[in-house]
């Protein structure tokens, strides 16, 4: 069993390194565009917007206003599809393929930097951990 002292240090950490900052910001960099393109990439470079949505895990209202952005910024194309009008079928562009090849470059890069930062195997043990914390880690219990 931690003693207090352990528990009140722990915490300490945590407030010090602003684990939850740390967690946002990595989940940010997975929504969004760059998650989008990121299925597109992986689907072909074609989907439609209703498996989009699926795959994101968001409304098709924010599916419709995530298109939109993409398509005014010359990422997709939309068209919709000749045996069901109600379906839209989403294309990548040549500049979408363009910026999915980029991202990935940074995303690589960043990863990089990490690993000769951490290393490699600390890296490892990190997840590791992390998985291990999530197992047995909760939000706290509100008792009023």
């Amino acid at each position: 069993m931690a003693s207090t002292a352990e528990i009140q240090k722990i915490m300490s950490e945590i407030k010090r390194v602003h684990l939850e900052r740390v967690y946002k910001k990595l989940n940010d960099t997975a929504v969004g565009i760059s998650a989008a393109l990121r299925i597109l990439f992986e689907q072909g470079g074609s989907i439609t917007s209703g498996r989009l949505g699926e795959l994101l895990g968001v409304s098709t209202a924010r599916v419709a206003v995530l298109l939109k952005s993409m398509e005014s910024k010359g990422l997709i194309t939309k068209e919709k599809n000749v045996l069901d009008a109600r379906v839209t079928v989403v294309n990548v562009t040549a500049f979408g393929n363009e910026t999915i090849h980029n991202m990935r470059e940074e995303l690589y890069k960043q990863i990089n930097r990490v690993i000769d930062h951490v290393g490699f195997e600390r890296l490892l043990e990190f997840f590791a951990i992390t998985r291990e914390l999530a197992e047995v880690m909760g939000p706290p219990k509100v008792m009023f």
